[in-house]
């Protein structure tokens, strides 16, 4: 079953076509900075267009070109590691796990909201930069204004995310759930105690949602889909804390982390309250395997 709204936890693919796919940015991107500052011929149509927006230009899709390029050489040498370590130990190498505890991860993705808004905003700002150039906007073609106004969507719906996130961070802080083991195994037992503090102490009818989560292809981009889930109903204490249990079939695949696409396990809990609610995103460590 896909789940539309969870974001993919896989990057971009580890294929060599990445290379290629990005050296076109990286060549139109230094040849455009060099013509800004002065190192190529001017060509038709920047000779009207101040040198600093130019260059600006040629720096953002460089910068594209080099961060895919970077991304797909980090994803082959991640490869490279999962394939020698698939018989051994992979939580040693897939992540910095703590054996104690793990966070709730909404920090970090207010984070990569805010900062994406950022990047995008940046990219949506120079792109309106003939508004403010041309003396008669009334000359500018309405297709450029669709597209700025689409752009402008895309860049508001970024930012009123990554708000949300933060202001959830604010209002309820950085739970976490307490590791009864590690790493746990499919076919034995997952027991954690979920933390949430004072902001969600004495609370009744929380839900938790543990799941196995492949990636796989889609339309335009990895999608989730769910292998196996269970839910929990559970109750907090004064303390906000509350013990949950469930058991794991021993047919399903432990982590994966390392592969493209991934495979994980994955601890929701929340609550509906007035305001913003609570949403809590755990990443479990569930192998397969004896314990050695």
């Amino acid at each position: 079953m896909p789940l539309l709204d969870k974001p993919p936890r896989g990057r971009f693919s580890p294929s060599g076509w990445g290379l290629l796919f990005a050296l076109p940015f990286l060549v139109v991107g230094a040849w455009v900075a060099g013509i800004g500052a002065g190192v190529f011929p001017e060509q038709p149509g920047t000779a009207a267009l101040p040198w600093w927006l130019v260059a600006g230009i040629g720096v953002l899709f460089f910068a594209v070109g080099f961060h895919l390029a970077l991304e797909t050489l980090r994803g082959m040498a991640v490869r490279a590691l999962a394939a020698r370590v698939r018989d051994l130990a992979p939580w040693r190498f897939d992540r910095r796990w703590s054996r104690r505890v793990v966070h709730d991860e909404t920090g970090w993705a207010a984070y990569k909201s805010l900062a994406g808004a950022g990047a995008f905003g940046v990219f949506v700002a120079v792109l309106h930069a003939p508004l403010v150039l041309e003396p008669d906007p009334k000359r500018l073609p309405v297709m450029l204004y669709v597209v700025l106004g689409v752009f402008d969507l895309i860049f508001l719906g970024l930012l009123l995310h990554g708000l949300t996130l933060v202001t959830r961070r604010l209002r309820y802080g950085r739970t976490r759930v307490r590791l009864e083991a590690f790493p746990f195994y499919v076919g034995a037992t997952l027991d954690v105690v979920f933390e949430g503090g004072a902001a969600l102490a004495d609370r009744r009818g929380l839900r938790a949602t543990l799941r196995c989560i492949e990636e796989g292809p889609g339309d335009d981009r990895p999608v989730c889909y769910q292998v196996w889930a269970e839910e929990r109903v559970f109750d907090t204490d004064h303390e906000g804390r509350a013990a949950l249990s469930f058991e794991l079939p021993a047919d399903l695949p432990g982590n994966r982390l390392l592969e493209t696409p991934p495979t994980y396990w994955q601890l929701e809990a929340r609550e509906t309250r007035p305001g913003v609610d609570y949403a809590g995103t755990f990443l479990m460590p569930v192998y397969r395997g004896a314990p050695r």
